[in-house]
């Protein structure tokens, strides 16, 4: 995270966990709460296992979502949210449409309780570029805005020195739920839903 303060008093919910890092970075970045969610048992308990280790961590808890079980049943698991969190989550077609519909009921029920922005953050490496026109036909069925950031927005000097294995100018990020992410004066959050 570029600054200690970047989710300050935010409330973020992590899509795919897997080892919550994305989740737990938002905790140290100041989030007021984080939710870190998965479906498999056994990452769930790795998960609750990674905190009870990091007690210095704060405000975190560990909640199962099964993204097929529609977005209703996820917003009622988790609750509002200001921003959602998914890394390396893109790499399945067929549960892509799940993905994105969860996403979306997600920034909707989260829109009407606060002046935060409700955006999603997805991280994602390119392995199988129908997976990713997957995405780009839901994203745009269900008509969420969607910005991808280009490298040299999101790149950070570790990135450019750091070993992979894989290409790292394969990985993209979208901010969806925002018709505009920056201006000259930095950040400018603007909602997507002004009919809402």
């Amino acid at each position: 995270m570029a600054s200690p303060n970047t989710f300050k008093g935010l409330r973020v919910v992590e899509l795919g966990s897997g080892l919550g890092l994305s989740g737990m970075a938002a905790s140290i970045s100041g989030a007021s709460s984080v939710i870190l969610t998965d479906c498999a048992p056994s990452v769930l308990d790795n998960l609750q296992h990674g905190l009870e280790m990091n007690s210095f961590l704060q405000h975190i808890k560990v909640c199962s979502i099964d993204w097929t079980d529609g977005g209703s049943a996820a917003a009622d698991a988790v609750g509002a949210c200001d921003i959602v969190l998914a890394a390396d989550v893109l790499y399945d077609p067929t549960i892509v449409p799940h993905f994105v519909g969860v996403v979306e009921t997600l920034i909707l029920s989260s829109i009407k309780t606060s002046l935060n922005p409700k955006i999603a953050f997805v991280a994602a490496t390119l392995r199988n570029a129908a997976t990713l026109e997957v995405f780009f036909s839901e994203v745009k069925i269900r008509r969420l805005p969607c910005l991808e950031l280009s490298r040299t927005e999101v790149e950070a000097p570790w990135f450019r020195s750091s070993t992979f294995y894989y290409d790292p100018g394969s990985v993209r990020l979208f901010v969806l739920g925002l018709e505009r992410y920056s201006d000259e004066n930095g950040c400018h959050w603007i909602s997507p839903f002004p009919e809402i």
